[in-house]
């Protein structure tokens, strides 16, 4: 992991966290994760009326923090399995192992078994650009189904 970090294929988790004067300009400047799609789904929630800046800022950078954590955790499974590439399957492995990621596991689950279906499916020669875009338009309705099973275990509704 240390020479993936010293190549510059894992980001500075530390950058800009100390906040040191920085304005929420800047700090969102820095994210990866565009703040106003965060902004989108916090909206999403019947209970939120408003959201401010900063609040959509630390949403992203916590995202962000936990991507690159699971990212991580998949790369360290494929590589015990002396692989490089990353699979699908390699993804929900680690959301069914690992404590903090348990809360994903069925949601990713019925994933893998949507790309797998989808793999069937096509026999090697179709457009995968509009597969693609299916299969994202797919994770975001399970996005949403999400956190309307969270409103409701939660006792929100």
């Amino acid at each position: 992991m240390e020479a993936l970090r010293e190549a510059g294929l894992l980001p500075n988790q530390l950058a800009g966290a100390d906040g040191g004067g920085e304005g929420s300009n800047s700090a969102s400047s820095s994210l990866v994760i565009p703040v106003h799609k965060i902004r989108k789904i916090a909206k999403l929630d019947p209970d939120v009326r408003k959201i401010t800046p900063e609040a959509t800022v630390l949403l992203a950078k916590c995202a962000e923090l936990f991507t690159c954590k699971l990212g991580v955790e998949t790369a360290k499974v494929a590589q015990m399995q002396n692989r490089r590439k990353l699979l699908p399957e390699d993804v929900a492995e680690v959301c069914s192992t690992r404590d903090e990621c348990l809360f994903l596991k069925e949601d990713v689950k019925d994933l893998v078994r949507e790309q797998e279906a989808e793999r069937k499916a096509t026999t090697g020669g179709g457009n995968s650009t509009s597969n693609t875009l299916s299969h994202h338009a797919a994770g975001s309705k399970l996005l949403t189904s999400y956190f309307s099973v969270a409103a409701n275990g939660a006792g929100l509704k």
